[in-house]
């Protein structure tokens, strides 16, 4: 099997475009959402080809193209944007060999930071950007909603301690152990727990599990 992966150009708008509707297609899937109309992606992709501070790379197995990654450089930092790999052939090196290309363009362009931007729900992009390297904690983009909105649809996270909430989407890759997790903690919080009283239980836990283990 041979994998390579070359640079995308206005030559390559057709499949781009197909492999951009499949993104979203998937993507939306899962979150429960419409995706984009074909003219939104299309517009999308003739941006992204003709923008000096976008490249776009496109993975082939044999000849074929079955994946790509955008990388984009804004305010000095370059972002790994969407990647994507068709379902079929996943699991076979196409997407690391993408992000592979991604870190060497950046190394070129003299830089050594590369970031990525996922939603937490997106538990096997976080999985493969992680096994990746990718393990700093950057940045935490917060919303406030101005009107209620049912519990059903939200899902209740820690973070140091701190309740936050995540969309619930209607696809979820969570494990039974991971769910039940969510659940203890979402039910912590109802009771009244608090930030303190989370973090201490969380401490001796740990602090016992390493007196057994040592």
């Amino acid at each position: 099997m041979n994998i390579n992966v070359g640079v995308a150009d206005k030559s390559d708008f057709e499949v781009l475009t197909k492999l951009y509707y499949d993104f979203y297609c998937e993507l939306r899937n899962k979150q429960g959402c419409k995706a984009e109309n074909i003219e939104e992606i299309e517009a999308s992709v003739k941006r992204y080809i003709n923008d000096p501070h976008s490249v776009i790379f496109l993975a082939f197995v044999n000849g074929n193209v079955v994946g790509f990654v955008r990388v984009s450089e804004r305010e000095g930092c370059f972002w790994a944007e969407e990647i994507y790999v068709k379902p079929s052939y996943r699991r076979i090196g196409v997407g690391k060999l993408l992000m592979n290309k991604v870190e060497q363009h950046v190394l070129g362009k003299g830089d050594s930071y590369v970031y990525a931007m996922l939603s937490p729900q997106n538990k096997s992009a976080l999985i493969f950007l992680r096994t990746l390297g990718y393990d700093i904690l950057n940045t935490i983009e917060l919303v406030k909603l101005l009107e209620p909105i049912s519990e059903s649809e939200i899902r209740t996270v820690e973070i140091f301690g701190l309740q936050f909430k995540i969309w619930k989407w209607s696809k979820e890759e969570y494990n039974d152990l991971e769910k039940e997790y969510l659940q203890i903690v979402d039910e912590f919080f109802k009771k009244g727990g608090t930030k303190d009283e989370l973090l201490q239980i969380i401490v001796k836990a740990i602090k016992d599990y390493s007196k057994k283990v040592s």
